[in-house]
């Protein structure tokens, strides 16, 4: 008897090893892109350009030289200017000193566990118990890896990924943080659009936290001034303003914008502003009060979501590693009834197809769209007006003045019925 006793100690349930094995998993998957990462670059010698733009600027930073005073080159030969705030040369120093294939390796660790931090989080808010929260946030990353979006950061050695997880930790941390906001204010010193999660805060009734952002936001940019003074000033006096140095012809089907979008529909390569900017002015207004609706009503995962929907609609460029916003845009519905179930089936495919759109760019056909193809090279557009619209119809029809119907709680959110009291925005 006593033997069967210590057998039963010393061999652990089979759940806990279970357990173990999807946790060492959740660590291996991030190592393994990394490895293949490298695998690739040497087998085409290609890809991983935006890295290489960072390192460079982390190259010019230590040697002394102007950090905006470079341009890489593009696999077609166009040039790729470092368009991001000093304090993002300051990041990539340590990249700049070891070897582009140690670099890709890290960066791609980098970027793969912070997908990975990003749906355990989203997942933890819409109440995953663990462990299986960790067996689920394994097979959600690995089908993620298929997704364009976040092809596209690997490939390209983007810092969308780790941006989105910055902003998912700070907003799904605990209400009463004494640094609620600060990991916001750094990513926007990263790369200024997280900003608008600032305006977000501040506008669902969290001003200290929007106060942290903003100073967060303000030591990056002293920090950028006390190491590279004259990149900070030329950088702050109007660069960070010359959309030319992003892209020079909008209608690229790799800008999923409303600005591109409007681009190729009009094909100019960039829209008369007379018009353009108040449709933008008019979505962002919208898509920001959508989101802080939500908030408010107890809704803060759907007010993340429709906050950084609205970013991407209203930004003058989003490339496509810029939606890697549509991985927890794709979880969240998947978890919910069947409507929001069936719409993230149809949803995935478009999003995984997209992955297309780089055989349209390499061949030289991204200035000219038509029929179906204009459609096409739209997508990412109008899933973000059709969702900032499916969320405004839920809200209206689920305002407080009127009775709810128990079979309308169905909806790509968050639901405060599920969401657990520590996660809830201040009123």
């Amino acid at each position: 008897m006593s033997e069967a006793i210590f057998e039963t100690v010393r061999r652990p349930p089979v759940t806990m090893r279970r357990d173990r094995l999807v946790r060492t998993a959740l660590i291996a998957l991030p190592m393994l892109v990394a490895a293949v990462a490298v695998v690739t670059h040497l087998v085409v010698g290609r890809f991983w350009l935006d890295l290489e733009v960072y390192r460079q600027a982390g190259s010019a930073l230590i040697h002394g030289r102007p950090v905006y005073g470079f341009a890489g080159h593009g696999e077609a030969g166009d040039p790729l200017p470092f368009t991001y705030p000093p304090f993002s040369a300051l990041m990539f120093v340590p990249f700049a000193v070891i070897g582009t294939d140690a670099a890709i390796f890290g960066w791609t660790l980098v970027s793969v566990a912070a997908l990975e931090v990003t749906i355990w989080l989203v997942l933890r808010t819409l109440g995953a118990e663990s462990p299986r929260r960790n067996v689920l946030t394994l097979g959600s990353s690995s089908l993620a890896l298929m997704v364009y979006p976040v092809t596209n950061n690997l490939l390209v050695g983007q810092v969308d990924l780790l941006l989105m997880a910055l902003v998912v930790a700070d907003l799904q941390g605990p209400a009463r943080s004494r640094w609620r906001g600060v990991s916001i204010g750094v990513a926007a010193g990263i790369k200024i659009t997280p900003a608008i999660f600032a305006l977000y805060l501040l506008l669902t009734g969290r001003p200290k936290a929007a106060l942290r952002a903003f100073v967060g936001f303000l030591a990056t940019v002293a920090l950028g001034f006390l190491v590279l003074p004259g990149d900070s000033r030329a950088y702050w006096s109007g660069l960070f303003l010359d959309g030319s140095r992003v892209t020079p012809d909008a209608r690229t089907i790799n800008n999923q914008s409303l600005l591109g979008a409007m681009a190729r529909i009009t094909a100019q390569p960039w829209p008369a502003h007379l018009w353009s900017l108040p449709v933008m002015a008019v979505a962002g207004l919208a898509g920001i009060t959508i989101a802080a609706v939500a908030s408010r009503r107890g809704l803060e995962l759907t007010g993340i979501l429709t906050c950084a929907l609205t970013s991407l609609l209203i930004s003058p460029v989003s490339w496509p590693h810029h939606w890697v916003w549509s991985v927890p845009l794709l979880l969240v519905p998947a978890w919910r009834g069947a409507v929001q179930r069936t719409a993230a089936i149809v949803l995935l495919p478009v999003f995984i197809a997209t992955n297309s759109w780089m055989i349209v760019t390499s061949t030289k056909h991204d200035d000219s769209f038509r029929g179906a193809f204009l459609v096409f090279s739209n997508a990412y557009v109008i899933v973000g007006l059709v969702l900032l619209a499916w969320v405004a119809v839920y809200l209206w029809r689920r305002r407080p003045s009127r009775s709810t119907a128990p079979g309308r709680s169905r909806i790509v959110h968050a639901g405060s019925r599920r969401l657990p009291a520590r996660f809830r925005p201040r009123g």
